[in-house]
């Protein structure tokens, strides 16, 4: 099992416990209604975040496998190839080659920065574009609304648009454990899409 997706694990057991007892507030007489719809909105922010943390562990894998098995950029296939060249133009240049030499790595490896993979942007297109940009290969069908609702509310609580009370006053309690276990759903699919993918060595 990938380590992307024991984090994964860690974080959806983490949500599943956080929603458990939000329906348990919710069902105590005198507590805040506008607290509870803020802490709704918290409960999608944790989805997202665990969707962005997760593919961005999947990605760090798959760098970290190809680092372990010390895989030369010429040994690549040309997805791969085209992928490990898009990222090393992001990189500065000097810092770029400074990082290969001083971790004594190639391109491939120096290539990848985890911190400018993702930013807010993850919905189902997204994977499926991530998917295709890698090669890998899936027989799933990527398409969930939940993940575009939950990327969206997520932007609309990071620029301000909405307050915390009036984007959680849309969401009852089942509707966030059914956003929660769809997303989770869908990630499941995607880490063993990922595994299927470093196992089989298809990126050369």
């Amino acid at each position: 099992m990938l380590s992307a997706h024991v984090e994964f694990e860690r974080r959806e057991k983490e949500i599943d416990e956080y929603i458990a007892y939000l329906e348990k507030l919710e069902r105590e007489a005198g507590f805040s209604v506008t607290l509870i719809n803020t802490m709704k909105s918290s409960t999608l922010l944790m989805i997202y975040n665990m969707v962005e943390s997760t593919m961005t562990n999947l990605l760090q894998d798959v760098f970290d496998h190809m680092d372990a098995a010390q895989i030369d950029f010429s040994s690549l296939n040309d997805t791969m190839k085209t992928v490990i060249l898009t990222y090393a133009k992001r990189r500065n240049p000097e810092k770029l080659v400074e990082k290969m030499g001083a971790s004594a790595t190639n391109l491939v490896v120096a290539s990848f920065d985890r911190s400018d993979l993702f930013s807010g942007n993850i919905d189902c297109k997204k994977i499926v574009d991530t998917l295709g940009e890698l090669g890998i290969q899936s027989r799933q069908r990527y398409k969930e609304p939940a993940f575009l609702t939950v990327k969206t509310e997520r932007n609309h609580l990071a620029h301000g648009h909405k307050s915390f009370s009036d984007c959680g006053r849309t969401y009852s309690m089942a509707d966030l454990r059914l956003c929660h276990t769809k997303v989770k759903s869908i990630l499941t699919k995607v880490a063993n899409d990922f595994e299927t993918f470093l196992t089989s060595a298809s990126y050369s």
